[in-house]
C-alpha cells in the first residue's frame, strides 16, 4: 500500500515544517498532499517557499490553494485590524517573489 502525507497550514513555520518533512521522508513516504496556507504568522516565508520548491521538484506533490494564498495573490488585508497578525502577514506578502506568486496561482 502507498503510503501518503498530507500537510496543510503551515503558515510560515519553516522549523516545524521541516521537522516534518524529515519525519516523512525517514519513512521513505514519498508522496505529498499539501491543503494550502502555507505562508503566514511566522517569520520565514522565504525558507518555507524553498522546502515547498524543493519538495516539489523531487516528490510527487499535489498543491490546493487555502484562504491565505487567495489573500496573498489579491493582497487584500482590510479584513484585519492593524495588529501584530497583521504586520506579519504583511511582512510574509513583501517577502514574496514572482516566483512565488505564479506558484501560488497555480495550486488548485
Amino acid at each position: 500500500m502507498r503510503e501518503i502525507a498530507v500537510l496543510s497550514d503551515i503558515h510560515g513555520n519553516y522549523n516545524a515544517f521541516e521537522r516534518c518533512v524529515s519525519y516523512i521522508l525517514e519513512r521513505g513516504i514519498q508522496t505529498f498532499i499539501f491543503l494550502g496556507d502555507y505562508l503566514g504568522e511566522m517569520p520565514y516565508p522565504q525558507k518555507t517557499m524553498k522546502l515547498l520548491y524543493e519538495l516539489r521538484d523531487s516528490y510527487e506533490c499535489y498543491f490546493i490553494r487555502g484562504n491565505k494564498e487567495n489573500y496573498w495573490l489579491n493582497y487584500d488585508f482590510s479584513w484585519k485590524e492593524k495588529s501584530s497578525v497583521t504586520g506579519a502577514l504583511y511582512y510574509a506578502y513583501h517577502s514574496l517573489t514572482a516566483e512565488d506568486l505564479g506558484f501560488l496561482k497555480v495550486c488548485r
